[in-house]
């Protein structure tokens, strides 16, 4: 593993650790950022799970993955271009806190309703 990544899994553990003293509830928002020094989790799910707990953080990734594979197999080109936008960079750096695109892909899979408008 390089620098870099060394440094990423490194900030995963006080994360983690964190995460354990509040599972069910969590921080808050930006609860991650107590645990890292003023950085962030540098993933997505920790960031959410530490920041908001089982409770509602889990059922939120439940649902967001479950869209999100739902938005991949029906193969909706807009939606899956804006999930390769934002949701690989929050897998290992990053902060959803700071992602314009995944506050925009979230929008999407909010009002996503899986129609599609056929031409006649």
């Amino acid at each position: 593993m390089g620098d870099t990544d060394n440094r990423v899994v490194m900030a995963w553990k006080p994360v983690i650790d964190g995460f354990s003293q509040s599972p069910f509830w969590g921080w808050g928002s930006f609860g991650d950022r107590i645990f890292t020094g003023g950085s962030w989790a540098h993933n997505i799910f920790l960031e959410i799970l530490c920041d908001y707990g089982i409770i509602f953080g889990g059922l939120f990734c439940l649902w967001f993955i479950w869209k999100s594979i739902i938005v991949i197999i029906r193969r909706d080109a807009l939606l899956t271009v804006w999930f390769i936008m934002s949701v690989p960079q929050l897998l290992l750096s990053s902060s959803i806190m700071r992602s314009t695109y995944f506050w925009i892909y979230l929008g999407f899979l909010l009002a996503y309703n899986g129609t599609r408008v056929r031409k006649e």
